[in-house]
C-alpha cells in the first residue's frame, strides 16, 4: 500500500490545513497515511505534532524544524509526501535533499494564488526541486504553469442527501471576518435587499479581526433585526439546510469551500467574481449567479432580479448541487487522486 504523508504548519488554520487533514483521513481505505503537523493540539486525525504551542514553535530553528521532519520521514518511511502552503513546501523540500530520499515523491500543494514576494521566493523555489504540484482549480494551474507532472482536483466534499427546504429568503454567508472576504460588501449588498424582500434576513458564521467593524456597519444601516453575526460553528452542514440563499462576496481563494458546502447542500448560491475557482464551480445561470461588479446596489440587483423567478433559482440550486456532486464528491476524488498517486509513483 502506498504511504502518503502530509506536511502541514498548524493543526488547526485555514483551509489549506483543514484540506489536508480531510484528504488524509477519507483516503485511509485506499492509502497508509499519516499527517504530520509544525505546531498545535494532537488529534485523531494528527499522528505527529512538532511543537504543541506556536510560541515554542518559533523559538526554533529552521533547521530544529527541518530535522524533526527528516526524523518522522525515516520513521514513517513514506513513497510519497504532500506539503501544503509556501513555508511548509520549503522546509520538505530541504528536508527530502539528502539522496537517500531520492525515491520519495514530493508533491507541492498549492493554497491560493496571491502570495508576497517572500513566499513566492519560497514557493517558486520548492517547485522547482518537487516532483509534482497539486492544484485545486484549472485556473489555478493556468495562473501558474509550471512544466511539471501536475494535476488538478477539487476539494472533497460531503454531500448531503438533497431535501426540501422551507426557509425562503433566509440567507446564509460563511468565512473569516477579514478584508479578504470582503464582508463589508456583503452587508450594505444586503442592505439593497431588504428594501426590495422585507422578509429577508442574513446570517453570517465567522470569527476574525473585522467583526467589531462590521457589527458597527449592521447598526449604521439599521439592520439589526435583520443581520447577525454568528461565532463559527462545527456543524455549519446543519446551518446551511436552515437556509436558502448563500451570498458570497470574497476577493480571491484558493479553492471556495464554503461556495462548494452551500452548492452540495442546494442553496441558491450568488457570489463576485474572484480568483481562482469561482467560474469552476459557478455556471453563471446554470448552476448559480456571478456578480462580475464589486458594487453593492450591482450585487443587490443580481439578488432580487433573479429571486423574482424563484422557481428558476431553485432550479439552478439543483444543477448546482448536481455539478458539486460530479466534482467534489469525496468517492469521487478517491478514484481521481488514486489514479494521480500511481500515475506519478510510476514516473
Amino acid at each position: 500500500m502506498n504511504k502518503i504523508l502530509f506536511v502541514i504548519g498548524a493543526t488547526s488554520s485555514g483551509g489549506a490545513e483543514k484540506r489536508a487533514i480531510l484528504t488524509a483521513t477519507i483516503l485511509k481505505d485506499r492509502f497508509d497515511t499519516n499527517v504530520f503537523a509544525l505546531h498545535g493540539e494532537k488529534s485523531s486525525n494528527i499522528d505527529f505534532v512538532f511543537k504543541k504551542s506556536y510560541r515554542d514553535y518559533k523559538k526554533t530553528s529552521v533547521k530544529k524544524r527541518i530535522r524533526s521532519l527528516r526524523k518522522y520521514i525515516d520513521t514513517y518511511n513514506p513513497d510519497t509526501v504532500i506539503s501544503f502552503m509556501p513555508h511548509i513546501n520549503l522546509i520538505t523540500t530541504f528536508a527530502l535533499r539528502p539522496k537517500k530520499y531520492k525515491k520519495i515523491k514530493h508533491v507541492v500543494a498549492m493554497a491560493h494564488y496571491y502570495f508576497d514576494f517572500k513566499n513566492s521566493v519560497f514557493l517558486k523555489y520548492s517547485i522547482k526541486k518537487a516532483d509534482a504540484v497539486y492544484y485545486q482549480s484549472v485556473e489555478q494551474k493556468e495562473y501558474f504553469d509550471t512544466k511539471h507532472f501536475n494535476f488538478v482536483l477539487s476539494n472533497p466534499i460531503k454531500i448531503p442527501k438533497l431535501e426540501k427546504k422551507n426557509c425562503k429568503y433566509k440567507f446564509i454567508s460563511v468565512g473569516r471576518l477579514e478584508p479578504q472576504k470582503d464582508f463589508e460588501l456583503l452587508i450594505k449588498s444586503f442592505y439593497h435587499i431588504t428594501k426590495e424582500i422585507s422578509e429577508a434576513s442574513l446570517d453570517i458564521f465567522g470569527n476574525g479581526s473585522q467583526k467589531d467593524k462590521l457589527l458597527s456597519l449592521i447598526s449604521n444601516l439599521k439592520l439589526e433585526s435583520k443581520v447577525t453575526i454568528h461565532e463559527y460553528t462545527k456543524d455549519i452542514a446543519k446551518e446551511y439546510q436552515s437556509h436558502d440563499v448563500f451570498l458570497f462576496t470574497t476577493r480571491r481563494e484558493g479553492f471556495p469551500n464554503v461556495l462548494a458546502e452551500a452548492m452540495a447542500n442546494g442553496l441558491i448560491c450568488f457570489s463576485t467574481i474572484f480568483k481562482t475557482g469561482c467560474k469552476e464551480l459557478l455556471i453563471d445561470n446554470e448552476t448559480g449567479y456571478i456578480c462580475y461588479s464589486r458594487d453593492p446596489f450591482d450585487f443587490s440587483s443580481i439578488v432580487v432580479n433573479k429571486l423574482k423567478e424563484y422557481d428558476s433559482a431553485k432550479k439552478v440550486a439543483e444543477n448546482g448541487y448536481e455539478h458539486i456532486s460530479s466534482v467534489c464528491d469525496i468517492n469521487v476524488f478517491k478514484d481521481k487522486i488514486e489514479e494521480k498517486i500511481k500515475t506519478l509513483n510510476k514516473i
